[in-house]
């Protein structure tokens, strides 16, 4: 994300400047078109990743404690403590729980009711991991 970002930056930067490559192309559309095309493959990647999840029914048990995450699935079952994930964030209609750069787990928001996502939410922040629009502007009262 950070490079699809810096890429993005740059190229507008370069663009309101008026920078041009040789052969007359503006060097900030090249820099903007790279940003969006990197931005576009990772989603690609994560809709692939999530393909086999998202066909036909599926049943799978999440348990959430205080240390830990956990899941049992008919293929798999997975346990992580809370502090393994660097950040969660809302993508779509998933909660994406962040590992790292490269790396999540993702829990479709419907799997939980309005009252396990506002018990979800208190336990992120609780955790530090809330990185949702609610959570960023929590923090930044806080601040």
């Amino acid at each position: 994300m950070a490079i699809c970002t810096g890429l993005l930056l740059v190229g507008g930067v370069l663009c309101v400047a008026g920078a041009q490559v040789p052969n007359g192309v503006p060097a900030g559309t090249v820099l903007v078109l790279w940003g969006a095309g990197f931005f576009l493959l990772r989603e690609r990647s994560v809709r692939r990743q999530l393909a086999p999840y998202l066909v036909g029914e599926r049943k799978v048990t999440v348990t959430m404690t205080d240390t830990e995450y956990r899941t049992q699935g008919p293929d798999r079952s997975t346990s992580r403590t809370w502090t393994t994930f660097r950040s969660v964030s809302r993508v779509g209609g998933f909660w994406m729980l962040r590992v790292s750069p490269q790396l999540a787990m993702g829990l479709p928001v419907a799997a939980l009711d309005e009252q396990q996502t506002a018990a979800f939410l208190t336990l992120l922040r609780e955790k530090g991991l809330d990185r949702t629009a609610s959570g960023r502007r929590a923090e930044d009262r806080a601040a």
